[in-house]
């Protein structure tokens, strides 16, 4: 933490950028200006402390919510099912939507294009409106739960 830390200041120091390439959020959630989500080779999410604190991809969501509670013991941990995709075959659609809870049909037929959600946040989500929905079901483990895939959450009309 300390040597991360310290490059930090050297390039605030310096005037210089530093690009961070993690897994771990806890990481760059205190060391970031700004936090591009990506998975599968696609930028899922962008912007600043709303990527943490509001997220609006389900990938950002499943993410945030896999880590342990520090207060809370006892619960069952969320993890994300099933496997990226092959990135010499991607799929058509989301890249997401094979592991996504949330996944309509647009998603599988369509790439969701990066579009404003708030003040300096982006998300590549065809339903940025369902957010609060998508917010309370990535909090339960039994969202993310194979067997549930098949049935996924109820999408309602995207709003104009």
């Amino acid at each position: 933490g300390q040597i991360l830390f310290e490059m930090q200041k050297l390039c605030r120091e310096s005037g210089t950028a530093l690009m961070w390439i993690t897994h771990d959020l806890s990481v760059i959630a205190g060391l970031a200006d700004n936090v591009a989500v990506m998975y599968a080779g696609k930028i899922m999410e962008y912007g600043r402390e709303g990527v943490f604190h509001h997220p609006y991809h389900p990938y950002t969501l499943g993410l945030i919510n896999a880590f342990p509670a520090l207060v809370e013991t006892g619960q069952e941990l969320i993890s994300i099912p099933g496997s990226p995709p092959n990135l010499l075959l991607p799929p058509a659609g989301c890249r997401f939507h094979e592991r996504c809870p949330f996944a309509a049909d647009p998603c599988i037929e369509e790439e969701p294009a990066l579009q404003k959600v708030d003040e300096n946040h982006f998300s590549a989500c065809h339903y940025p409106d369902q957010v609060e929905k998508f917010r309370q079901g990535a909090k339960k483990p039994e969202t993310w739960k194979r067997k549930n895939m098949e049935s996924r959450f109820p999408i309602t009309e995207k709003t104009a």
